[in-house]
């Protein structure tokens, strides 16, 4: 495969930045292991790395060991940078309703639908996003239910928080 991901990229002109390439090889034998691809010039050598690395796939981080944990780090960066410019930029009421609807949810689809993000995580992060929304203002009148054992973070990333038996609790 990878020779012909060469011969691809040299009749294109492509080029394959070699330092950003991840040639992960679930067997490596660490700073030893002889293995390696050329670049698409032949001039570079693509050395391999662990089934430990994590890399990211169409938005997604990932690894061979199926280990979640910069996922759940990129998911928390989300919400916290989310909080923060919610606070600081005095956003009101609506923008920050659209912005929870039409930007955070949608940026952490990908990351809530494929990793393996435990009830206690999706409560950690759901605690910051309505804490958030109450502090802004927006909870008093929503708020049906905060119990945190009846939510449940939003796998289909709909409009409103969903309980377990997809009775809504809070719309947004």
């Amino acid at each position: 495969m990878h020779e012909w991901m060469r011969d691809f990229c040299h009749y294109h002109g492509f080029q394959l930045n070699v330092n950003k390439c991840k040639y992960i090889i679930s067997d490596y034998q660490g700073e030893s292991d002889t293995r390696f691809l050329w670049s698409v010039d032949g001039k570079q050598k693509i050395v391999p790395y662990g089934s430990s690395t994590t890399f990211r796939y169409l938005g997604l981080f990932l690894n061979m060991d199926l280990q979640w944990d910069r996922q759940f780090q990129v998911l928390t960066k989300m919400v916290m940078d989310w909080r923060w410019k919610a606070f600081s930029g005095k956003v009101d009421t609506a923008q920050l309703r659209a912005s929870v609807v039409e930007y955070l949810f949608p940026r952490m689809e990908i990351g809530m639908l494929h990793s393996d993000i435990t009830q206690q995580m999706c409560d950690a992060l759901l605690s910051t996003i309505v804490n958030t929304l109450c502090e802004r203002g927006i909870c008093q009148v929503h708020i049906i239910s905060t119990n945190k054992a009846s939510v449940c973070w939003p796998r289909s990333l709909t409009f409103g928080f969903v309980h377990r038996h997809r009775e809504p609790l809070i719309f947004l």
